[in-house]
């Protein structure tokens, strides 16, 4: 029962420098730049100490590593880091045009718990017993299913990864498997049949104990079938249901979801289901034991410090690569902008974090989600009126994350090499 994933661990992160006063000076997105994340304000802040002082107001507190519970912090969340219901903004630059205009999502608490965090290896009891709860959910005798179990170690993921041989949801060059048009269905018929197979995912969950996972997002496809050393379509259709774990009032994001994703990455659970009800796949992967932590976040920056550090990223993207004298242009709608837990380990060997076996601890992050799409623009900058491809099948993805107390970036900001598609 070996298992086949390892963690492809890399590390890339900047510090951040928050200094007491009106200004937050953070570092540049890229390396090497002297771009800075956010500028120097032209117009006194309100909540600076010197304006404080003036008011007659006791001068806000610096960031330090006195916790919420000894009064560092006041109010909700949302008040503390002073976030807006909406996130607007409109980004034009040479090689990325940014739009956003959604809510921002901040947990109804006053106080973030930064919990430890450690991978946690299954017994040879606990995989028999998963085993034979994943072989009751297999209805359909005529599917050959596989089952990959994996207990980790300090080098590999615990994995739970069951799927059907012949059946898939990935074209495998049939065609196009997110092309849903021939689906006979309405889209209120569509509604109920997911959330009916939900209900399937979540009663699962239950039996597995992952009583604290949550729908975090579902992808119908086209189902292809194997023909010896081809894949077809098949002309039915299923959907993925993704869920990830919800620690206290925060979600905690899968790590490699994405452009600019977290390292290392957190567990996260798949479901893959035939619209009728048939169980096609189920995918555990990793294990962490959530541990209480009396530690809290005694700082918090403002939002508006790091959407600019968001902002500044998107503005020094390029697209790299040759393009036969075409001029493509990536556009990013923004889709999701929430305030969640990401794992940071402290221990590290050169530039990889060491994760399996180790504690870490769950610090807050602003992750920004978005869908991407591939264009062309003429050379003065317009639209050149072909059509944009969707990247990542049409699908919001984590553009960038950002750890709400000093700014740290994870993971690289994506770099787009796309080749001409027209």
């Amino acid at each position: 029962m070996k298992g086949r994933l390892t963690s492809k661990k890399k590390a890339w992160a900047m510090a951040a420098a928050v200094v007491a006063g009106s200004m937050v000076i953070l570092a540049g997105c890229v390396r090497q730049t002297n771009i800075p994340i956010v500028s120097e304000r032209t117009a006194e802040d309100p909540n600076s100490s010197e304006a404080q002082k003036a008011k007659g107001e006791p001068e806000a507190e610096k960031q330090g590593d006195r916790g919420q519970e000894e009064g560092g912090l006041t109010g909700l969340i949302k008040e503390q880091t002073k976030a807006p219901e909406r996130y607007q903004v409109h980004i034009q630059g040479e090689d990325v045009t940014v739009t956003a205009d959604v809510e921002v999502d901040v947990p109804k608490t006053d106080k973030i718990c930064l919990n430890y965090v450690e991978y946690s290896p299954y017994t040879d009891e606990e995989l028999e017993q998963i085993k034979g709860i994943l072989e009751e959910e297999l209805t359909d005798e005529e599917l050959t299913y596989t089952f990959d179990l994996s207990a980790g170690d300090s080098e590999n993921l615990p994995i739970i990864w069951l799927s059907a041989t012949d059946v898939s949801d990935g074209a495998g060059g049939a065609g196009n498997s997110d092309d849903l048009s021939e689906f006979p269905i309405t889209e209120a018929e569509l509604e109920q049949l997911e959330a009916a197979l939900a209900s399937k995912a979540e009663r699962l969950l239950q039996k597995m104990d992952l009583k604290d996972f949550s729908l975090e997002s579902t992808r119908w496809r086209q189902l292809s079938v194997s023909g010896g050393a081809s894949w077809t379509l098949s002309g039915q259709y299923g959907v993925r249901l993704y869920y990830s774990r919800i620690v206290g009032d925060l979600p905690l994001v899968n790590s490699e979801r994405g452009r600019g994703s977290l390292r290392p990455r957190s567990q996260y659970v798949e479901f893959l289901y035939r619209a009728d009800g048939t169980l096609l796949a189920v995918k555990n992967i990793g294990r962490e034991r959530i541990e209480d932590s009396s530690e809290y976040a005694g700082f918090l920056l403002p939002f508006s410090s790091v959407s600019q550090i968001f902002e500044q990223c998107m503005r020094t993207l390029k697209i790299h690569g040759d393009f036969e004298g075409k001029q493509p242009h990536i556009y990013l709608t923004v889709t999701d902008v929430k305030l969640a837990y990401g794992m940071e380990y402290g221990d590290r060997i050169g530039d990889m974090p060491q994760t399996y076996g180790r504690k870490g601890k769950l610090v807050p992050v602003w992750v920004f989600y978005g869908i991407v799409e591939q264009g062309y623009q003429k050379p003065d900058g317009t639209d050149s009126g072909i059509p944009r491809i969707p990247l990542g099948g049409g699908m919001a993805e984590a553009i960038l994350s950002i750890n709400g107390e000093n700014g740290t970036i994870y993971g690289e900001p994506p770099a787009f090499a796309i080749p001409p598609q027209v």
